[in-house]
């Protein structure tokens, strides 16, 4: 294969790989639960280091041009932060954060899927297979998240190995059906440093929104306008004159309101997460993966 396709498929891949990054860390800022946000940070840190090997190979062929961030990923993060600020519920937000990594995974698997395809030299055929591995393992254990086949994965957070065993063997005595998948000791090194969705991001979002809203609102009153003016009273051109009008204000007037929505709803997400953060690293030493019955509530653990 030329340089030139070879460039080009893993510049297709390197903005995949940085919207996962900058989704598991907007999820983790975003999700309460301790062992969730720990999880989506050690995948966030997974996917730096993809996205790294992914630059690197680039640089080895000379396609030292590091592609952009990717706009619609952008307003996705916002709308993932908003979506989860105005969720009341911790279980409902739960839900909508993981359908939302879901179907950022699937568009990942699918992308690697695509580059598997091609006839890639050896070396580089080897990186995607690795990275196209971990990623479908990554979007397994999202699904399992959420349920699947009667199962669903829970993760907790211990304070230490001894605390960990005792909860896993005391969980094994209510339940014959609880398998470990994972225990883990964790380090600095393997989670995310960096922010989620930022400030911008979710302003972004929340004004792609408030167009949309008030664009669909505008229309909606415009018509209702015309329709009292009467196609008697007024002309053709007068009449869609103050349609589009109507339609503009209320487009307007939905772009502020949500930007400023938003941008409270940004502030906000990031102080709180450095506080919750602080506090996970600070007391918790062990992440354990548990494959339980779907109904099974687990007491012990964070």
């Amino acid at each position: 294969m030329s340089d030139p396709n070879l460039q080009n498929i893993l510049r297709k891949l390197s903005p995949i790989l940085e919207a996962g990054e900058k989704g598991y860390a907007t999820a983790a800022t975003n999700v309460h639960h301790p062992g969730l946000k720990v999880l989506f940070r050690r995948f966030a840190q997974q996917r730096v280091g993809f996205k790294n090997e992914v630059l690197a190979a680039l640089q080895s062929l000379d396609g030292d041009k590091k592609p952009q961030s990717s706009v619609p990923g952008m307003i996705h993060r916002g709308r993932v932060a908003i979506f989860a600020a105005m969720t009341i519920e911790k279980d409902h937000q739960e839900k909508v954060i993981l359908k939302e990594i879901a179907l950022g995974e699937g568009v990942a698997v699918r992308a690697y899927a695509a580059a598997l395809e091609k006839d890639l030299p050896p070396p580089i055929r080897e990186m995607v297979e690795r990275q196209s591995d971990a990623i479908r393992k990554a979007h397994e254990q999202i699904n399992l998240l959420r349920g699947k086949d009667g199962k669903r994965m829970v993760v907790r957070l211990y304070n230490s190995e001894k605390d960990a065993n005792r909860a896993i063997q005391l969980l094994k005595e209510t339940s014959n059906s609880t398998e470990i998948i994972q225990q883990i000791t964790l380090t600095d090194g393997d989670l995310y440093q960096g922010k989620g969705a930022t400030v911008v991001e979710t302003v972004l979002s929340g004004s792609v929104g408030g167009v949309l809203w008030g664009g669909l609102t505008g229309i909606l009153v415009g018509f209702g306008v015309v329709q009292s003016v009467g196609q008697a009273s007024a002309e053709f051109p007068i009449m869609l004159g103050t349609w589009l009008l109507v339609a503009l204000g209320f487009m307007l007037l939905g772009t502020f309101i949500s930007s400023v929505l938003a941008l409270f709803i940004g502030l906000g997400i990031h102080e709180d997460d450095i506080y919750q953060y602080r506090e996970i690293v600070d007391n918790y030493q062990i992440l354990v993966h548990m494959l339980v019955d779907q109904g099974l509530i687990i007491e012990n653990g964070h």
